[in-house]
């Protein structure tokens, strides 16, 4: 549980100030600082400062459109390693010129936080293809001890085979209970339903999933893959709470009755939410 009392700070300047030591649970905000958008994470100061933080367990820190390229995501996950308290991080990243090596990078970074239980990553508008989801996902499952994970991967540049990768990745993440997954905005190719929930079914150790696939931007998602990733899922006993997001996608046929009498036959749900 993250705790009430949070350090804000919202320029570099304040951040500096802090007695890094005694720092244990802080939300930095610097989505509208011109130090870090004009110098990078690590030429402003960012990076030396947070690595002193070897005491944060709590930490969220929005970099949104803040001109952050791969090189900024070495320097943000170096800083990241020396935090080995944190249990609870998250990370806007959104609109920002992130590529595969950046997402590597990350990846690689979160490996070493053995002790996360919450992770939250927005990567929303950047420029991720296949090979950064599967270096993402390589990560992460060596995080044994996170039990809830949430990924924002709006308009970005992967296809089914990098999603899927990613969630393959996940099986060895045991402890792992909450899945929030936003893949809303991308262009993916034919069966990509099937794909996504053969995908699924095998994250067995999964109690509560979201997902995101509304405004699909390919002519793929259609009637079938909504009936596909529905039949699938109505195979995963262990959900007890479900939320899909399918709205503004190229079904004309099947109704959202429909797929929740499928989505229905899953024994242990509890809350079935459905927008279609």
């Amino acid at each position: 549980m993250i705790p009430t009392f949070i350090c804000t700070i919202y320029n570099l300047q304040d951040f500096d100030k802090l007695i890094k030591s005694q720092l244990k649970n802080a939300n930095l905000d610097f989505s509208k600082t011109n130090s870090i958008y004009s110098n990078g994470v690590s030429d402003s100061g960012l990076s030396a400062q947070l690595a002193q933080c070897i005491y944060l367990e709590n930490l969220s820190i929005n970099l949104h459109k803040s001109n952050l390229e791969d090189i900024d995501i070495f320097d943000l996950g170096n800083s990241l390693e020396k935090c080995q308290n944190l249990i609870n991080l998250n990370i806007k990243l959104d609109t920002n010129y992130i590529s595969d090596k950046g997402v590597s990078y990350l990846g690689n970074s979160l490996s070493k936080c053995q002790n996360l239980k919450t992770l939250n990553i927005d990567l929303w508008t950047n420029q991720i293809q296949d090979q950064g989801l599967l270096s993402l996902g390589q990560g992460i499952q060596k995080c044994k001890n996170l039990r809830s994970l949430e990924l924002t991967q709006c308009e970005n540049s992967f296809k089914n085979k990098g999603v899927i990768d990613l969630l393959i990745s996940l099986k060895s993440c045991c402890s792992l209970k909450n899945l929030t997954l936003d893949l809303s905005l991308n262009s993916f190719a034919e069966q990509f339903g099937y794909d996504l929930g053969t995908a699924l079914e095998c994250l067995h150790h999964i109690t509560s999933l979201q997902l995101g696939l509304s405004n699909s931007l390919s002519q793929a998602f259609e009637d079938e893959d909504c009936s596909a990733l529905c039949n699938i899922l109505a195979k995963c006993q262990n959900i007890k709470v479900l939320y899909i997001e399918l709205a503004n996608n190229n079904c004309w046929y099947v109704t959202k009755e429909q797929l929740e009498m499928k989505l229905k036959k899953m024994k242990n749900l509890i809350k079935l939410d459905l927008n279609f």
